[in-house]
Parts: structure tokens; sequence; C-alpha cells
């Protein structure tokens, strides 16, 4: 699945140095290509910056930047229009190690079915219902 939105919304060709393929399709694999997208945007920021030695790549471990995917909020949330779906006995996301102050800033989704970030392939009607939630009006 991580596979597949990744190649889906075209971020599998913009990060040239992440692996293409997802052999074997485990955390490895999901680390090592978000290793490679952070460096990657890291080349693209220096690149803006109009910065000396832009293109290369940086070399950084998935723990050096992990902070940057928890729920610590740096900035207010829109009202309803941000979604969580997350899965109570997550073992990678246990479910204590989430800020209580992020979740009351966000819709969340209690999903059982499914491990970390499987919860769209063991939970088939999952797709419909984020549809449903997009589509709903959001409150003015």
């Amino acid at each position: 699945h991580f596979w597949a939105v990744n190649w889906r919304s075209g971020l599998l060709a913009k990060c040239p140095r992440g692996p293409q393929w997802p052999w074997p399709p485990t955390w490895s694999y999901i680390r090592s290509f978000t290793e490679a997208a952070w460096a990657q945007g890291e080349v693209l920021r220096r690149q803006a910056a109009g910065r000396t030695g832009a293109s290369d790549y940086p070399k950084a471990a998935f723990e050096d930047f992990e902070e940057h995917f928890s729920l610590s909020l740096k900035h207010p949330l829109p009202a309803g229009q941000v979604l969580r779906i997350q899965n109570p006995e997550d073992p990678v996301v246990v479910r204590s190690s989430l800020e209580p102050k992020g979740l009351n800033c966000c819709e969340v989704r209690w999903v059982r079915a499914g491990g970390h970030t499987m919860c769209f392939g063991a939970c088939p009607s999952l797709g419909a219902r984020l549809r449903r939630w997009v589509e709903q009006p959001t409150p003015d």
C-alpha cells in the first residue's frame, strides 16, 4: 500500500535515490524510502536557497528526523479539515504515545482492522468512508 500510494502520487519519480520496488515489502523498504525522500527534500531546499553543493545528498537515519512524524503540533489545525486514521492496537505508533492535545485538534477514526499502515487493505470499506469524510461540508 505504501508503494502504491507513492507511485500514484508521483513521489517515486521525484525521489530517484529511493528504492523503486517494495522488496521485501517490510518496514525496511518504508524506512529506506522515507530516508531517501527526506534527503531529496533537503536537496531541493538547498537548491531553492541557491547554496553551493546543493545536489549532495545528506545521509541521515530515520531516527534523525523521526520527530517530524509524531503528532506534536507546530501550528493550530483548521477545525474539521484534518483526519487521522489510527489503529488502537498499532504496534508501531502506540496509542499511549499519541499526544492528547494533538488528538483533540483533528478528527480521529479508530480503525482496528489491520496493523500499522495496513488499515486500507484490511478494511475494504475504509476508502469509501474516507471519501465521504472528504466530501462532507466543512463547518463555517
